[in-house]
């Protein structure tokens, strides 16, 4: 059985030197930062529990530190790239490219590419 470790990925504010920290099961494939600086999104890897890849998005919201995970891959997803300040697409091993919607604070799979 494989076992990813926990990481760690910490968010720095420059300006007082404090940092808002989150722990993740797995690894960190890719990131990319939102052209307005408002988000951090994160390609995640790692297991479930049927030991199948659980493949997620992480938004991090940095105006608030909260962090939401975005689902739908199906495989490691290898590649996250910011397409619009409301829109994003990524890219995974299951040969999709999903684009993804921001719509207030929900997020939302717009398009799914197979190729």
């Amino acid at each position: 059985m494989f076992k990813f470790k926990k990481f760690r990925v910490n968010l720095w504010n420059i300006d007082t030197g404090s940092y808002t920290s989150y722990e993740f099961d797995g690894a960190l494939n890719t990131h990319s930062l939102a052209t307005d600086q408002s988000y951090i999104y994160m390609g995640l890897t790692g297991f479930g529990k049927d030991q199948k890849p659980n493949s997620s998005i992480a938004v991090w919201d940095t105006t608030n530190s909260t962090l939401r995970k975005l689902n739908g891959h199906s495989d490691y997803v290898t590649c996250v790239d910011t397409l619009y300040p409301d829109k994003i697409v990524s890219g995974s091993n299951d040969k999709t490219v999903k684009v993804w919607k921001r719509t207030g604070n929900w997020w939302s799979c717009e398009k799914t590419l197979t190729g």
